[in-house]
């Protein structure tokens, strides 16, 4: 049997407009489907993602108010999520700068700062 119809996508849909913290466990729980269901329910048909960078930002708002997230620097290896383009460009939507990291470099490891 086939879990995926309108009436569920519409659920779901509502589900998260109501409570956009709500987890995908929470989801499949609540709807009676499987994990995997609701995260297709949510990737494929609602073509959601979920933006932690906004989620990063408030919490620098929230532990340094006077700072604003322009001035942040950030520090991130050159992992594929870290380079994409959605992230580049959110990046510079909060406009925060991004501090150049050498690929790969034994001698710059992240851990040593």
């Amino acid at each position: 049997m086939n879990c995926v119809n309108e009436q569920t996508i519409a659920s779901i849909k509502k589900n998260i407009e109501e409570d956009p913290d709500i987890s995908v466990g929470e989801l499949s729980d609540t709807n009676g489907i499987s994990y995997g269901t609701a995260h297709t329910i949510i990737t494929e048909h609602l073509r959601m993602k979920k933006n932690v960078l906004s989620q990063v930002k408030s919490a620098i708002n929230e532990q340094r108010p006077k700072v604003s997230t322009s001035r942040t620097l950030l520090l991130h290896d050159n992992a594929g999520p870290h380079k994409a383009r959605a992230t580049t460009q959110s990046l510079r939507e909060l406009g925060s700068q991004v501090l150049p990291h050498t690929a790969y470099s034994p001698d710059l490891a992240p851990c040593d700062f």
